[in-house]
């Protein structure tokens, strides 16, 4: 019988846990591990030769040691726990988690009653015949048209009263000038001194002197029209028209200019600062002399 080697004590420790390893993962997979194959019996160990006794040589008198081969050495038992070859399983997949209960069905609505007949529909009244027209009124005749009433005679003009500057009585008309006066509200003390000084300067300017009568004083504003004081001076016969007009816009004084110019009137814009000034009001009577003077009606 050849011999077999012996297994170390590490060894078989080693196969012993892998044996258990592979045992717990059958269980919880849940294979029923195969039974281990049964072991071996050892074999019975061959019993040892008794120890030679020595023989005594009777012939000579020395024992001699019986010789005899050694026995062969004890085969080595099989392991306890052989490996067996157990498949692999797949780890256990989680359990699927239960399906969702399906919600109550509402319960089903009782079925309708059966609506009531409705009641039977009155028969309709007759009409009443409409009431008879009444026949139209003949319209009344229009009455005659008025008759005009007859026309006033127009009323003599009346004369308009001097606002300044005393004209005496029996003065010849060619030395009487009729005047305008403009006026803004912030100039309106400045304009009374202007008109009293621009009197006293007519009457000594020239060898014939000369006499303002003031028919017209109008404050303006920044909505005054130029062209509505213009119709308004060329009412009373104006031939000059003086304004002291701080502060009314620019434009406005040049429209009124040009509504001046084109009527045959003298327009002259004097600062308030020119008032008391004794050359711009000589400059002004200069111009009032070419100016024809007052007429009649």
């Amino acid at each position: 019988m050849a011999d077999e080697p012996k297994q170390p004590d590490d060894i078989k420790g080693i196969l012993s846990e892998l044996d258990a390893i592979l045992s717990d993962l059958g269980t919880a997979a849940g294979t029923p591990p195969k039974p281990a194959d049964a072991p071996k019996p050892a074999a019975p160990p061959s019993p040892k030769p008794p120890p030679a006794s020595p023989i005594p040589d009777k012939t000579v008198g020395i024992p001699v040691k019986q010789t005899s081969e050694p026995p062969p050495p004890a085969a080595p038992p099989p392991p306890a726990n052989p490996i067996t070859a157990l498949p692999m399983s797949e780890p256990p997949r989680p359990a699927a988690p239960p399906p969702p209960a399906a919600p109550p069905r509402p319960a089903a609505p009782p079925p309708p009653r059966p609506a009531a007949p409705p009641p039977p529909a009155a028969p309709p009244r007759p009409a009443a015949p409409p009431p008879p027209a009444a026949p139209p009124r003949p319209a009344a005749p229009p009455p005659p048209p008025a008759a005009p009433p007859p026309a006033a005679p127009p009323a003599p003009a009346a004369p308009v009263p001097s606002l300044g500057g005393e004209v005496p009585a029996g003065m010849p008309k060619e030395q009487i000038r009729r005047v305008a006066y403009l006026y803004t509200f912030a100039c309106a003390e400045a304009r009374k001194n202007f008109s009293v000084f621009l009197t006293q300067v007519a009457k000594s300017v020239s060898k014939k002197p000369l006499f303002l009568r003031e028919v017209m004083s109008t404050e303006v504003a920044g909505a005054s029209d130029p062209e509505a004081i213009y119709e308004e001076a060329a009412k009373y016969k104006v031939v000059a028209v003086l304004a002291i007009v701080e502060g009314w816009p620019p434009q406005r004084v040049d429209a009124m200019a040009e509504a001046c110019s084109r009527g045959g009137m003298l327009f002259r814009s004097i600062s308030p600062a020119d008032v008391q000034k004794k050359s711009a009001a000589v400059d002004i009577i200069v111009d009032m002399m070419l100016l024809p003077g007052e007429r009649d009606g």
